[in-house]
């Protein structure tokens, strides 16, 4: 590795032959190396679960326990056959191109922060399975065209867009037929991250052009 970048790997850097084994993330711009979101971004799988699940919970008046995460590290048993149930998960994440980065230097407490925000378009998939399947597909398809029912996505900066058709998808367990019943649904969410990347006050340069030098003197 080239020695001028070791400050910026860390001193674990060449661990496991990988140059980025071990990074050590500073705090903030003042030293060089990586800088992360502030606060630390949470667990952003878990929170979707949580809301996607919270909404359909809403939308089709199931138990909370039959509206389920779609992958679970230690899945609970299926219900008994007829017993109507959803599992719900994001398939897809796109984010748009156009991310908008601006300095705020009255962030951070008077230290300067950087906010980026970009929109992300998301796509989940609602599976329902028992003998009212594809009714429960379709409470989902009709109720979440109410406003008031998308309430619950405001405060996580996520809009409903649409949902698409309902396509009966029945599964083969343990040789009988259980009534299933996908739908997907599209999102839309705004993420916005800060980074404390502080207000630059002073340095010892001098910028130069065709007109005039400007001098800006090192802080004392």
């Amino acid at each position: 590795m080239n020695s001028a970048l070791e400050p910026l790997y860390g001193v674990a850097a060449s661990l496991a032959g990988s140059p980025f084994v071990g990074i050590i993330r500073l705090q903030d711009s003042r030293t060089p190396g990586f800088v992360q979101p502030l606060p630390p971004p949470m667990d952003d799988d878990l929170g979707l679960d949580l809301v996607l699940q919270a909404w359909v919970v809403g939308l089709t008046g199931l138990p909370g326990s039959l509206v389920r995460p779609r992958w679970q590290p230690a899945p609970p048993p299926m219900p008994d056959q007829g017993v109507n149930w959803c599992a719900i998960g994001i398939l897809n994440q796109v984010a748009d191109d156009n991310e908008w980065t601006g300095h705020v230097p009255s962030g951070g407490g008077g230290l300067g922060v950087n906010t980026m925000q970009r929109h992300e378009e998301l796509e989940g998939l609602a599976s329902f399975y028992g003998s009212a399947a594809a009714g429960y597909a379709g409470l989902l398809r009709d109720n979440s065209q109410i406003d008031q029912n998308r309430d619950i996505l405001d405060p996580h900066g996520i809009q409903f867009v649409g949902a698409g058709e309902i396509r009966i998808v029945p599964d083969l367990i343990n040789q009988i037929w259980v009534r299933r019943a996908d739908i997907t649904v599209s999102l839309r969410r705004q993420i916005t991250r800060t980074y404390p990347l502080r207000t630059l006050l002073s340095s010892p340069l001098a910028v130069a052009d065709d007109q005039r030098t400007l001098s800006v003197p090192p802080a004392p």
